[in-house]
Order: C-alpha cells, then sequence, then structure tokens
C-alpha cells in the first residue's frame, strides 16, 4: 500500500498487520539513509582531517611556503564550511525511530522535511564545486609558481582533478533533478492533498 491508499481506507485506517509492514519499511528506509549518511561524513571527516593536519604541518615548519597559497587555505576552509553543514542537517534529522507512532500526517511531513533537507544538501555540494573548480586551478597555479610542482605535473593535475569535479558534479546534479527535488515536489503534493481531503472530511 503506497502513501496515497493510506489514507483512501475506511477511516484512515489500516489492519494491524499493514500498519505494523509499513510502519516497519518506513524505518527500514529511514535507518538506511541514515547509515549512508553518516558514513559519508565519516569518510569526509577522515579525509578532510588528514589533508588539514599536512597544511598545519606545512603551516609550522614553513609558514611562508603555506602564506604564498592562499587558495589551498580557502579550498580546505570551503570543504569544512561544506562538512559543518552536512552535518547540521544530519543532527537535525533525528533518528528514525521518532516515526514510530506518528500519525499520517506527521509522517508525511517529517518525509517531505528529510527531502527538503536532500535538496538543500545537494544545493550547498553544487555551491562548494563552483568554489573548487577556480580555487583549485588556482591553487595549482600557485604550488606551480611556488616551486612545488613542475608544469607537466601541473598540467597531469589539473586536467585529472577537473575530470573528477566534472564527474562529480554530473553525479550530484542527476541527484538534484532526478531523484532529490522531484521526490520533495511528490511529497508536497501527497501532504497537500492529504490535508485538503483530511479537512473536507473533519
Amino acid at each position: 500500500m503506497n502513501l496515497d491508499e493510506l489514507w483512501a481506507s475506511r477511516d484512515n485506517t489500516l489492519a494491524p498487520a499493514e500498519t505494523e509492514t509499513w510502519v516497519r519499511q518506513l524505518l527500514e528506509g529511514q535507518r538506511a539513509a541514515r547509515r549512508r549518511r553518516v558514513a559519508f561524513l565519516a569518510w569526509t571527516f577522515t579525509v578532510l582531517a588528514a589533508i588539514t593536519g599536512l597544511v598545519v604541518m606545512t603551516a609550522l615548519v614553513d609558514p611562508s611556503e603555506l602564506a604564498a597559497m592562499p587558495a589551498v587555505v580557502v579550498l580546505l576552509a570551503a570543504q569544512w564550511a561544506a562538512f559543518g553543514f552536512l552535518l547540521r542537517q544530519l543532527l537535525l534529522s533525528g533518528s528514525a525511530h521518532a516515526l514510530r507512532g506518528a500519525t499520517i500526517r506527521e509522517s508525511l511531513e517529517r518525509l517531505r522535511h528529510d527531502a527538503a533537507g536532500a535538496a538543500r544538501k545537494t544545493a550547498v555540494i553544487l555551491g562548494l564545486f563552483a568554489v573548487a573548480f577556480p580555487t583549485l586551478w588556482a591553487a595549482i597555479a600557485q604550488l606551480r609558481s611556488a616551486g612545488r610542482m613542475a608544469p607537466h605535473e601541473a598540467a597531469s593535475a589539473t586536467i585529472v582533478l577537473t575530470g573528477v569535479l566534472v564527474v562529480a558534479s554530473v553525479g550530484v546534479l542527476w541527484q538534484r533533478y532526478r531523484v532529490a527535488l522531484p521526490r520533495r515536489a511528490r511529497l508536497d503534493a501527497v501532504l497537500r492533498q492529504y490535508v485538503e481531503e483530511y479537512d473536507s472530511l473533519a
């Protein structure tokens, strides 16, 4: 039984077995999505912490070297800012256990809130990529000017890293426009229909 049919049943109620199945599936989906977000953030934190450690060590050993590459600091700061936003989104989303015992309307509103958060997350990531492209190119140019990279190494790094960013950007664009935004729009419509039909029966 889908969400559209959920309130179409007599008195907006389901048989106990159907209710239990629907709630279990909903909770399992929420838990799986939360586990994926936690794993992604843990991996991101590990990578950012390692890179930040290298930058801090460079600053301690030779501060002038880091001062000659401000684009590296800007890029790293932008990544930490995006990480902080995504972590905040995860914490605000709460636990899937909060849906247990919720009414149909509360469950729909919670799902719509989560869908809106997913859409915002893709927007933030795309914004980070928009900053990352010019900042990455500036950082590579600064590394080359400082003698830290040979011209052929800088060219190779530019091609490879730009390609990685392009592929990642396409993936996020697909996630945003083919998954996140349609899901949010669908839940908006379902919630609006439920409220209208529920109010008409009240």
